[in-house]
């Protein structure tokens, strides 16, 4: 007989409060539930009992066959899954880590001395950067992509002051074409660390990606 979604939902629940177990039985459960049904009622041991043992035995075989073709191969059906078992079962985001192609870096070093200067700047100075003051620039040499998270390793230290580092945006948009941001940064001391992205010039800038951050490291 074809039930629809809510009707098959009511008989679930109707049947499983029949058996008794909670409306969260697992397969276990249903099967104690039903042997322990069975022997008080079953007409050999209580004949005023019969239609208390027929509706048990209609509804056990019911949520066997639920549980047979169920989610998650029947196992723990509608029941919430903890976020341990969220985890557990979500499929591994793949890691790696890729050099930079030759053709790629030189693109992005091209966008340094572009006629005009370079066509697209991301400014994260704090009220935008002071015009005529020198900066180091940078070249990725890697990236590590895990999922749509991207980080571009520089394998170099960040020096005081302004630093600009060209990075290409369409590594995760199917594009072949090269088109290199420029990323210029105010940095209060030299050395090794990270500079993140906003999401806002993520979502702008780099299609595809949900985060983005370029790691400064000496190899």
């Amino acid at each position: 007989m074809f039930m629809t979604p809510i009707e098959r939902t009511r008989e679930k629940s109707v049947a499983l409060t029949t058996q008794g177990p909670g409306l969260y039985a697992n397969p276990s459960e249903l099967r104690d539930a039903w042997r322990r049904i069975a022997f008080e009622t079953h007409p050999d041991r209580n004949a005023a009992a019969q239609a208390d043992f027929a509706r048990a035995k209609e509804a056990y075989d019911f949520l066997r066959n639920e549980m047979s073709a169920g989610t998650e191969g029947g196992a723990l059906w509608g029941r919430p899954r903890t976020e341990a078992q969220k985890v557990a079962t979500r499929p591994a985001i793949m890691a790696r880590l890729d050099r930079l192609t030759v053709d790629v870096v030189e693109a992005c070093r091209a966008e340094f001395t572009a006629e005009g200067g370079p066509s697209r700047v991301i400014d994260l100075c704090p009220g935008g950067a002071q015009q005529g003051v020198s900066t180091t620039d940078h070249l990725p040499m890697a990236v590590h992509r895990h999922g749509r998270h991207l980080t571009y390793i520089v394998e170099a230290t960040t020096e005081r002051g302004l630093n600009r580092v060209a990075l290409p945006s369409t590594l995760l948009d199917g594009s072949r074409k090269v088109r290199p941001v420029v990323v210029l940064f105010d940095a209060r001391v030299a050395g090794e660390g990270e500079v993140k992205l906003p999401e806002s010039i993520v979502a702008d800038k780099f299609p595809g990606a949900r985060g983005v951050e370029i790691r400064f490291t000496l190899p």
